[in-house]
């Protein structure tokens, strides 16, 4: 995206604008209720195209409510930069994103060079082929979609999205991406159920995501980040709380440390520095690391997690 559409996402209005509340369906404007009516219409006919590319409706609905939420729907097509990793021949992202013949700056990603060459054949779209996790293009991009949860966002692949541009992953890589500090938490799209819906207060899900055990804390990997059970205990040891139960103690820690930097936490930091009176009444310095690992069960699912990188990073 050109630095004036960087500068224009920037602005206070657009900013202001992408941070509302969600409209329910009485509340969109009558423009917007004519626009979906006439997309269906046009899926309706796009389904019947090639075989070979999947258009799952599911997904479609998913990206446009992703879509809506955030107000990207206010911007034409071309001004946003997609970059989408290990598609499976599904290219709903770039039904769900078009208007009219209008349709973002696309770019798939494929490990397979005659995949790759096929894909790009069928979808008229830019496919480059590429390991996932080393591959960074020559542009950033405004979105970047990673739903395969076999690759890790690495370094490279996190450095494909812009400053202040959207990640939409898994809920397996999740983590991975809170414990770089640099992405806030904007929301998850649940899939399961119904239509798809944004669900905002994503901390709170997180909460009750997180493993609950120090049974479960002792056979974690801990490979995307997370605290292990070793830092746990060394962290709640030197703050002089109970170590019959580690993980409840230490999550004391992390309550105590949110407390103490609530706009850090805003911003999605997870390294949060920590003030905690001993039992002589000194003040202990320490610094928290508040991501837990997550319950095996909560990180399969289809449901898909929006993050958003800071304008500074």
């Amino acid at each position: 995206m050109g630095a004036s559409v960087q500068k224009q996402l920037c602005t206070p209005d657009i900013l202001s604008r992408m941070f509302m509340p969600k409209m329910g369906a009485m509340e969109r404007p009558d423009g917007e209720d004519t626009e979906e009516a006439r997309f269906a219409e046009e899926l309706e006919r796009d389904l019947k195209t090639d075989p070979y590319l999947k258009v799952h409706q599911s997904d479609i609905k998913a990206f446009r409510a992703f879509r809506r939420e955030f107000k990207l729907n206010r911007f034409e097509p071309e001004e946003l930069n997609i970059y989408v990793i290990h598609p499976d021949r599904n290219v709903a992202i770039s039904r769900a994103f078009r208007k009219g013949d209008s349709i973002p700056h696309f770019t798939f990603l494929e490990d397979s060079g005659s995949e790759a060459r096929m894909l790009e054949k069928k979808s008229g779209l830019t496919v480059v082929k590429g390991k996932a996790e080393r591959h960074e293009n020559p542009e950033k991009s405004d979105i970047v979609v990673l739903l395969d949860e076999n690759v890790r966002p690495t370094r490279h692949l996190l450095g494909n999205v812009e400053a202040g541009g959207w990640l939409l992953c898994r809920m397996k890589n999740a983590n991975a991406v809170r414990s770089t500090g640099k992405y806030e938490l904007m929301g998850v799209i649940e899939k399961e159920g119904g239509a798809p819906r944004i669900e905002r207060r994503a901390h709170d899900l997180w909460k009750k995501a997180e493993i609950t055990s120090d049974e479960e804390l002792q056979s974690a990997s801990a490979e995307s980040g997370e605290v292990s059970y070793a830092e746990a205990r060394e962290a709640v040891e030197k703050a002089g709380l109970s170590t019959k139960n580690v993980l409840e103690s230490y999550k004391k820690l992390i309550q105590m440390a949110e407390e103490q930097n609530a706009s850090r936490v805003a911003m999605g930091e997870t390294q949060l520095p920590c003030t905690v009176e001993g039992k002589n009444g000194e003040s202990i310095e320490m610094v928290v690391n508040t991501v837990i690992p997550l319950k095996e069960a909560e990180q399969n699912g289809e449901n898909i997690v929006v993050f958003k990188k800071h304008e500074t990073v």
